[in-house]
């Protein structure tokens, strides 16, 4: 279905960089099989139409962060710096070629926030990171499956593969199957 829009959202429509306002939907189309919306202008004196395939959330530009992304000309930047105003406003991006170039504000939609940072714990000086696989001294697998709640009440590793069922906590399989180092899957 695509995303979900509420009523007030700014939004722009297709490739125009004009400011609409989200004023309800979204509501089902018999001819297209698409949800559409009503929209405006920001002071509300034209109405129209548009496809939530069509439209791109606008967020406003002091919450945009380094590390995210936006569609310019329908390809993927990524923000590495901005944003900084001379003749417009403008934001140092890379895209999907590693080119490292500056774009002008006007022309990017679809902003994106950077991934989330991968969920971290430290245990003896080493840093674990959760979903990750950690090979033991002797090979086996462990899957660090949540945070603990600290190094001697987490139960929270798993043992890939493993016909025991039980989960057992950091202090423990550091002490007796450590070292554990990180392995890609």
């Amino acid at each position: 279905m695509g995303e979900t829009f509420k009523a007030d959202d700014a939004v722009t429509i297709g490739a125009s960089i004009v400011r609409q306002r989200v004023e309800a939907g979204p509501f089902a189309s018999g001819d297209h099989d698409a949800p559409f919306y009503v929209v405006s202008n920001p002071d509300r004196t034209l109405f129209r139409t548009a496809f939530a395939a069509t439209m791109h959330r606008i967020i406003p530009e002091d919450e945009w962060e380094a590390g995210g992304t936006v569609k310019i000309q329908g390809d993927t930047h990524t923000l590495l710096a901005g944003p900084f105003s001379g003749y417009s406003t403008w934001w140092a991006v890379r895209d999907t070629d590693g080119l490292e170039v500056y774009a002008e504000r006007r022309g990017m939609t679809d902003y994106q926030p950077p991934a989330p940072a991968p969920e971290t714990f430290e245990y003896l000086g080493v840093t674990y990171e959760v979903g990750a696989t950690y090979a033991d001294r002797e090979g086996d697998r462990w899957t660090l499956e949540e945070l603990p709640v600290d190094e001697l009440h987490g139960y929270v590793w798993r043992m890939t593969g493993a016909v025991r069922r039980n989960l057992n906590h950091t202090a423990h399989i550091v002490r007796v199957w450590g070292p554990l180092k990180k392995v890609s899957d």
